[in-house]
C-alpha cells in the first residue's frame, strides 16, 4: 500500500496515478485529496479508506474499459435485430392493445417518433457542422459544436435507454455515453425505432382501423388543408416539440421568441407555411424596422399598424438594427422546424437578413480601461464591507470580480465552482474549471485548471475558502434557477446596476465578461506568449502545433502573477 504525502505547507495528501489507459475515462491523470491534517498518525489512519474509494474508481473505470470492448458491431447488431421481432410479434398478438408507437393527437394517428426524429436531425446539422469546423480549421467552432453533439447524445439516451438497458444488461454491458460503440448503437437503434413506428402506422392503415372507427380518413391522416399547416398552427407544434426536446431551456426559447412571433402572427397568422415566400419576409421586415423600439404597454396593445402611425406622428426612435436581426433569426427558427418536419421543402426566412450590419464603437468589446478598473476596485465594495440590500449573494459580489479579473474566467465557470474544484494543497494554490457535473459546463467542453493570484490569498481567499462545507459551492448563496439557468444572473445584474452607481458606462459594456476582455488586454500588453494565456482563459491553441501536450501550472502562475495588484498596493 502506498504511504500519504506531505505538501510544502505540512499537510498530508492521498495520491495516486490514473494508468494512461484509463485517462480518458476518467479525465484526471491523478487522484489526489488533502486529507486536512498535520499530524502524521492521522494522516495513517485515514489513508486506507481515501486510498480504497480511488482504487474502486479506477475499478469502474476498468469495467467501463471492459465494456467498450464488449459491445461490437455484431452484439450492436444482434440487439436492434431482437428488439424489432419482439416488437413485430407484439404487433401480430393483438390489434387492439395499446400501440406505444402510435399517437393520437387532435383525433389523428401518427407516429410517435417525434422526440427521437428531432434529435437525429440535430445530429445531423451538427455532424456537417464539425466536418465543417475541421476543414476550415477552426478549432473553437469545432468544440462548441462537439458540446452540441454531445447534448444530442445525451437527449437520445434518455429517450431510448429503457429499450437498450434490459439487452446490454443481457451481455454484462453497462452504457457510456462516452463511448464511440455506445453513441453507434443509440444512433442505428433511434433509426429502427423510427422504422418501427412507420411500420405501426402503415399496419394501423393496412387494417382499415381508421375508417372502420371513424376516427378520420386517409386522406385526412396525411394532410389537413389543401395549402397545409398554418403559420399559426405550425407556432404551435414548435413550441409543444420544444417543450419535449429541451425541457430545460423551452421556457426562455419561447418566451424570446414569441416577441417576434406575435408580431409575425398579427400577419400571417392563418397564412399556410407553404405559401410563405421571401418576398412575404422582406414586407415583414419593412414593417420592423417601421416600429418603435422599446414600446410601452400601451404601445404594445396597438395593432402594428397603429403602433407605425403613432411613432410616426411622435417621431419615436425605430427599432434597431440588431434588434430586427435577432426577430428574424427566432422566426428563422420556427420555419427550420418545419422544414425538418417535412411541412415545407425550403425555409423562406434563410438568407433574408445577412445584409443587416450592427454597428460596434471602438469601446465594445475591449473592456475596462484601467481608469475604469481603478474606480470599480478602489470603490466601497472592496474597501467598506458594502453588500446589495434588496438581495443576498453572500461574498460573491466580492470574490468573483477579483477572481474574474485575476484569472480572465467566463462569469459563469467562476459562479458555479463547488469547493472541491479548489486546490489550496498545490504547491501553485489554483482552481479546475470543468463541466463534469450536471449544473456545471465550459464552453469548449475542456477542463483546466487556473493558477490563483498571490493578492486574492492575501487578501484571504483560503480563510473564505476554509470556512464553507467542503461538500459544498464556492458561492453557496447563488442558485440557478432563473429562467436562463445559470449560478451568475442574479450577481451579474446586480452588478451591472452598481457599475452605474458608481459611474462605470461604456458603449457595448458587459460587467462582469469585461473583467476577461481586459485580462487578454493586459496579457497583450504585457507581450505573454498567447498559447499559455489561451490555456488560461480555455480559448483554442492558435495553432495545431500548439494543441499538443499541456501547459505547467509554473508557466501560467508566472504569467498571472505579473498581472498588477488590483488594489494598486
Amino acid at each position: 500500500m502506498s504511504s500519504p504525502v506531505k505538501n510544502s505547507h505540512g499537510m498530508w495528501l492521498t495520491r495516486l496515478t490514473v494508468p494512461a489507459d484509463l485517462r480518458p475515462i476518467i479525465k484526471k491523470r491523478e487522484l489526489k485529496r488533502s486529507l486536512k491534517t498535520k499530524s502524521e498518525r492521522e494522516a495513517r489512519l485515514q489513508h486506507p479508506i481515501v486510498l480504497a474509494e480511488f482504487q474502486a474508481v479506477l475499478e469502474r473505470a476498468r469495467r467501463t474499459l471492459e465494456n467498450d470492448s464488449l459491445l461490437t458491431d455484431a452484439v450492436a447488431q444482434s440487439i436492434i435485430f431482437d428488439w424489432r421481432r419482439s416488437v413485430a410479434n407484439t404487433f401480430s398478438a393483438s390489434d387492439k392493445a395499446v400501440n406505444p408507437y402510435l399517437s393520437n393527437y387532435a383525433g389523428s394517428i401518427e407516429e410517435n417518433n417525434l422526440p427521437v426524429l428531432m434529435v437525429l436531425d440535430d445530429l445531423s446539422l451538427l455532424n456537417d457542422k464539425v466536418e465543417k469546423a475541421r476543414s476550415d480549421g477552426n478549432e473553437l467552432d469545432r468544440e462548441v459544436v462537439v458540446k452540441g453533439v454531445n447534448r444530442s447524445y445525451k437527449q437520445l439516451n434518455t429517450l431510448l435507454a429503457d429499450y437498450l438497458l434490459p439487452p446490454l444488461s443481457s451481455f454484462q454491458i453497462e452504457p457510456n455515453l462516452d463511448s464511440s460503440n455506445y453513441r453507434k448503437l443509440l444512433y442505428d437503434f433511434a433509426i429502427a425505432y423510427v422504422k418501427i413506428t412507420e411500420s405501426a402506422v402503415k399496419r394501423k392503415i393496412s387494417n382499415n382501423d381508421l375508417l372502420k372507427h371513424g376516427a378520420m380518413s386517409l386522406e385526412v391522416l396525411h394532410e389537413t388543408s389543401s395549402e397545409g399547416i398554418s403559420v399559426a398552427e405550425l407556432w404551435e407544434e414548435y413550441k409543444r416539440s420544444l417543450a419535449i426536446r429541451e425541457p430545460d431551456r423551452a421556457k426562455a426559447r419561447i418566451r424570446d421568441y414569441s416577441i417576434a412571433m406575435k408580431k409575425f402572427l398579427q400577419v400571417y397568422r392563418h397564412r399556410a407555411v407553404s405559401t410563405i415566400k421571401k418576398r412575404d419576409i422582406a414586407k415583414f421586415r419593412l414593417l420592423l424596422e417601421q416600429l418603435p423600439t422599446r414600446p410601452n404597454k400601451a404601445m404594445k396593445a396597438l395593432p402594428l399598424d397603429q403602433q407605425i402611425e403613432k411613432s410616426n406622428k411622435e417621431g419615436l426612435p425605430r427599432s434597431t438594427a440588431s434588434s430586427i436581426k435577432n426577430q428574424i433569426n427566432a422566426i428563422s427558427a420556427v420555419f427550420t422546424y418545419g422544414v425538418s418536419q417535412d411541412y415545407i421543402e425550403v425555409n423562406p426566412v434563410q438568407g433574408t437578413v445577412s445584409d443587416i450590419k450592427t454597428r460596434r464603437t471602438t469601446q465594445e468589446g475591449k473592456g475596462f480601461s484601467n481608469e475604469e478598473l481603478t474606480v470599480i476596485f478602489r470603490s466601497k465594495l472592496f474597501h467598506e464591507n458594502y453588500r446589495p440590500v434588496k438581495a443576498d449573494y453572500g461574498e460573491a459580489v466580492y470574490w468573483i470580480p477579483l477572481l474574474l479579473y485575476y484569472t480572465g474566467a467566463r462569469v459563469e465557470e467562476v459562479a458555479q465552482l463547488y469547493i472541491a474544484d479548489i486546490d489550496l494543497e498545490h504547491d501553485i494554490p489554483n482552481i479546475r474549471i470543468h463541466g463534469e457535473r450536471d449544473d456545471q459546463s465550459v464552453k469548449t467542453g475542456e477542463s483546466r485548471r487556473v493558477p490563483l493570484h498571490n493578492h486574492l490569498l492575501s487578501l484571504g481567499f483560503a480563510s473564505y475558502v476554509e470556512g464553507l462545507s467542503s461538500s459544498g459551492r464556492l458561492f453557496p448563496k447563488l442558485t440557478n434557477t432563473g429562467t436562463e439557468g445559470k449560478y451568475n444572473t442574479g450577481v451579474r445584474v446586480w452588478f451591472g446596476k452598481y457599475l452605474r452607481d458608481i459611474n462605470i458606462s461604456h458603449a457595448g459594456m458587459k460587467p462582469m465578461h469585461d473583467f476577461r476582455h481586459s485580462f487578454i488586454t493586459g496579457c497583450r500588453d504585457r507581450n505573454a506568449r498567447i498559447d499559455v494565456q489561451r490555456s488560461i482563459t480555455g480559448h483554442s491553441q492558435p495553432d495545431v502545433a500548439s494543441q499538443y501536450g499541456s501547459y505547467s501550472l509554473e508557466n501560467m502562475s508566472e504569467l498571472i502573477q505579473a498581472i498588477p495588484n488590483c488594489f494598486g498596493d
